[in-house]
């Protein structure tokens, strides 16, 4: 059975509103995590032109980063995903997670055009 992924992103007077002493923070799940003590993604992601073509994949397999989003945001669990993925741990999705919020900090700061 398939859940929703709740996935937002708090800024300033949101986060100090919730009781965060921070400059963001994360909603996942239910769970508001400081967007300043996640896993730093930088160790558990990795590009390679040799592996998948250069894509961001989880270090040490062949897994993209995408396809774990994309799980997450189909509403998989953290233990659907790992069971499908065998060499995933769970630190890497961590990490997914970490660099989707950054990249959604940063898009705050550069909007996407309308389409």
């Amino acid at each position: 059975m398939r859940r929703a992924c709740e996935f937002r992103v708090y800024y300033d007077t949101d986060v100090k509103s919730r009781g965060f002493d921070m400059r963001a923070a994360i909603w996942i799940n239910g769970s508001l995590r400081d967007a300043n003590t996640m896993t730093d993604w930088r160790n558990y992601l990795t590009s390679d032109a040799k592996v998948c073509h250069g894509q961001l994949c989880a270090q040490g397999t062949r897994v993209l980063v995408t396809n774990i989003l994309d799980s997450l945001a189909e509403g998989s669990s953290r233990e659907e995903i790992l069971r499908s993925y065998p060499s995933l741990r769970p630190e890497h999705i961590d990490a997914a997670i970490a660099y989707a919020a950054e990249l959604a900090r940063e898009e705050s700061l550069l909007p996407i055009a309308d389409l």
